[in-house]
């Protein structure tokens, strides 16, 4: 089985090296909003993350490709 889009979200923050918090806030989320994530983000926080961080492959992301 495959990572979820909470563990590569977990993974691109980690490679980031910023906290979940600082994350959080540049996007837009709620505190709390990717310990809380259960199947992804909504079309438009989706939107805010790619906005806020361009670098981040969306087929990656979601797909676990590219």
């Amino acid at each position: 089985m495959g990572t979820t889009i909470k563990e590569r979200t977990l993974e691109f923050i980690k490679y980031k090296k910023i906290s979940v918090k600082e994350f959080e806030i540049r996007c837009g989320l709620s505190n709390g909003y990717v310990a809380n994530m259960r199947k992804g983000y909504s079309a438009e926080k989706l939107k805010d993350v790619l906005l806020s961080y361009p670098e981040l492959n969306r087929e990656w992301l979601l797909f676990n490709d590219g």
